[in-house]
């Protein structure tokens, strides 16, 4: 899918610059499609910029700042209901200089002005409507506002006039409020204290933490609204993938499964729309989001391999398939969303009623899906619009032949109904291509492809991220933020390097080729001279700029994993690949200046915990205190030509005490010591060599039992690839044990133990 042609665009311009009705405003000619929206309001709107700025203080003049996104519901509401009212407009142009912000090309300002919402009223959403002095202090926020009161909020035109009145007549009030919040927002700012205070197993600590906000009937963590949480998802995965939990696997594979089946999923295009309004995940806010389908799909695809589960193998297949066919462009960069909203109104484009169901597919077939996609229960919707989600297996419960054929049936019908879907009109795109939610999908479709064995998705990743590097190069930056219509004009925040680092990681690994490596640490050399502050050893969002009140460094994880815990990640992955320890030094200064918030809530920033039990397994002396068995490579690193093989020492200690069973047990039912590599293009695993276990009889059994003890060597044959290029090529061991004393026995561990092989040159 490619953008609209030049000559649309300008048709559609000329369109609202010649309208008889209305004149255009500045808007229509800005890039940003979500400002665009806004060309034909009566509003006499600014662009964030020096000419609003300059204006408000050459006339002492409060600024009233919008700020939303192009696939914002209640964002089109309040465009619809009062910036398009000429009374009310008429009171806006007159009192206050006007600015639309799209808050995905100015993240920093939304990030600002969003606190200053939740400081005021103690939550925040968008559109987001602050009132400034023209100093740029807020004073006044909120976030919609209807023309007349309801809802519980008063009507937009009586909070102009009380604040027009307050503004004229009690300046000082005023004045003295915009002091009192921004300070409390910098208060709000500061990580609180903890440095060095987190280490243990914090991702057993979050896997409590969410299992006391665990739905264990519809899955996901809490009530309504539901949001698909990936940074909670990534902590339960990294916390089974390292020491076996099933309560973190069970909360995991519940919370997709659930996902996968309801309305939160296009059941006939693929793909996941942002959230859910109920807590069975049927009905949801019906935007598509290219970070919510980047973090989901490979966390469906790992999680999938992992229980044995092609359930969720399709769900991340259908949703890059959905992504590469709706939200790529022919040149494959990245569209940053698609609508709710068509010219049928809100979530027009995927609902159903019975009889377009029978109008589609004939009674007969109708009769027969209809229980598979819901249709035997209560309208989701009014007007007996229904979405689409698995609501029981039905048909699809028989076995054998039969269920085959029942699948084979239900997946025909489906694709009848997509290709009625196509015909109705279509929810806009936003076109922007944003370079850390296309760093998020790069990472996605890499791993994904891994997973699932299917190169195109690789490809893919591969096209795009040549893509985003070649046109920041030609802006003459490592980084951009946004382009539009092939322009660059936004410098890159904290998650623009955050994200496209991990993106490029993944490629790595999942290549083997050291340019990706090379081009990740460029990035993030670059985010530390930018943006890394000495003082609060942590990054800051972006450069300090003259129209930025404060720094808005996201701390916690929420919807979507910040760019601080990231960029965690990849510093991490950086010191495990290169060996470099610059790396795991800036890891741990980063990982430490959260130490509050990881020693009070890890979930509040459960990304960032992921990034502390990375580290730590780079940091032996650093584990738990008192753990009962360790991994760590034995000798040099290991060196081997393309094509070759290599073999690496392990070094298991355990515990005096305790013992774990040997790779050989005595008894069937017990676990047996394992070795794995974690799945890669450029090394595979071609045996491992176990000692033997030592015979001992303990005190819980009668019988005799095959054990190691103390210090056991293991050691994995490896053989690199024959494309494998010179240099270090990252790897990772997982040692799976059980450790038992004479009394107890704990839960089965992974070990993770990474390590480094340096491919020789020929």
């Amino acid at each position: 899918m490619s953008g609209a042609p030049r000559g649309l665009l300008l048709a559609a311009l000329c369109g609202l610059l010649c309208s008889p009705v209305a004149a255009a405003n500045r808007l229509a000619l800005e890039s940003s499609p979500y400002l665009r929206l806004h060309a034909g309001n009566p509003v006499d709107w600014y662009p964030w910029g020096p000419e609003a700025l300059e204006r408000a203080r050459r006339e002492d003049r409060p600024i009233f700042v919008s700020i939303g996104y192009s696939t914002c519901h209640w964002c089109h509401v309040m465009a619809r209901e009062v910036f398009s009212d000429p009374a009310i407009a008429r009171l806006m142009n007159d009192w206050f200089v006007n600015v639309k912000v799209d808050r995905e090309e100015r993240p920093d300002l939304d990030a600002v002005y969003m606190l200053a919402t939740r400081a005021l009223t103690g939550s925040g959403g968008w559109p987001n409507s602050v009132f400034l002095t023209p100093d740029l202090k807020p004073f006044f926020a909120g976030t919609y506002f209807p023309p007349e009161a309801k809802y519980g909020k008063p009507a937009f035109p009586d909070v102009l006039r009380r604040l027009h009145g307050t503004w004229v007549g009690k300046r000082p009030v005023v004045l003295q409020e915009a002091a009192r919040l921004e300070a409390l927002m910098r208060r709000m700012q500061r990580l609180p204290d903890g440095a060095g205070g987190h280490r243990g197993d914090l991702l057993a600590r979050v896997t409590v933490e969410l299992a006391q906000m665990y739905d264990s009937e519809w899955g996901g963590f809490g009530g309504a609204p539901k949001f698909p949480s990936p940074s909670l998802l990534h902590a339960l995965a990294e916390r089974h993938a390292r020491s076996g939990d099933p309560e973190a696997l069970g909360m995991l594979i519940g919370t997709l499964e659930r996902m996968v089946r309801g309305g939160i999923f296009d059941q006939l295009g693929g793909g996941f729309h942002r959230y859910a309004t109920d807590r069975m995940w049927r009905v949801p806010h019906f935007e598509k989001m290219l970070h919510d389908n980047a973090l989901l799909a490979p966390l469906c695809s790992a999680a999938g391999k992992r229980a044995g589960r092609p359930d969720l193998l399709e769900a991340a297949r259908r949703t890059l398939d959905f992504t590469l066919r709706e939200m790529t462009t022919a040149e494959g960069d990245f569209l940053a969303a698609l609508d709710a909203q068509t010219v049928q109104g809100e979530g027009a484009f995927y609902v159903w009623t019975c009889a377009e169901l029978e109008e589609t597919l004939g009674k007969a077939d109708a009769d027969f899906l209809a229980p598979v996609l819901g249709f035997d229960g209560e309208p989701s919707l009014e007007g007996g619009r229904y979405v689409l989600h698995l609501a029981g297996p039905g048909p699809l419960a028989s076995s054998g032949a039969a269920g085959g054929a029942a699948r084979e049936r239900v997946a025909e019908l489906q694709a009848r109904l997509l290709a009625k879907r196509e015909r109705r009109p279509r929810p806009a795109a936003d076109t922007k291509v944003l370079t850390d939610w296309s760093g998020m999908m790069i990472r996605g479709l890499a791993l994904v492809s891994r997973d699932l064995g299917e190169p195109k998705y690789l490809r893919a990743a591969e096209r795009a991220a040549r893509r985003l590097l070649a046109g920041a190069a030609r802006a003459g930056a490592t980084c951009r933020h946004v382009t539009k219509d092939g322009a660059s004009a936004v410098d890159a925040f904290l998650d623009d390097y955050a994200f496209l680092a991990g993106g490029l990681l993944a490629l790595h690994e999942v290549t083997g080729e050291r340019a990706w490596l090379t081009e990740a640490g460029r990035l993030v050399d670059e985010a530390d001279r930018r943006l890394w502050d000495g003082q609060q050893k942590r990054y800051r969002f972006s450069a300090a700029r003259p129209d930025l009140l404060l720094d808005a460094a996201e701390p916690g994880d929420l919807a979507l994993p910040s760019g601080s815990s990231w960029m965690a990640r990849c510093l991490v992955q950086l010191a495990r690949a290169s060996g470099e320890k610059r790396w795991r030094e800036r890891a741990r200064e980063l990982i430490d200046a959260y130490g509050g918030y990881l020693s009070q809530s890890p979930s509040s920033v459960a990304d960032m915990a992921v990034a502390a039990a990375m580290l730590e397994e780079l940091e032996p002396g650093a584990r738990e205190p008192g753990a009962t068995v360790r991994a760590e490579l034995q000798g040099d690193l290991p060196r081997a030509a393309a094509g070759g093989q290599v073999a690496v020492g392990v070094v298991l200690t355990i515990a005096p005490g305790w013992h774990v069973n040997s790779a050989r047990p005595l008894q069937k039912y017990l676990e047996a010591a394992s070795l794995e590599l974690e799945p890669s293009t450029a090394v595979k695993l071609e045996g491992v060599d176990w000692p033997e276990g030592k015979r001992v009889k303990l005190g819980f059994s009668d019988e005799e039992l095959s054990v190691f003890q103390g210090e056991t060597r293991v050691t994995a044959r490896l053989k690199v690839a024959s494309t494998a290029r010179p240099g270090p090529l990252a790897a990772v061991l997982r040692l799976r044990v059980q450790p038992c004393n004479d009394r107890v026995c704990e839960a089965p561990k992974t070990l993770t133990v990474p390590l480094t092989v340096t491919v020789e040159a020929h």
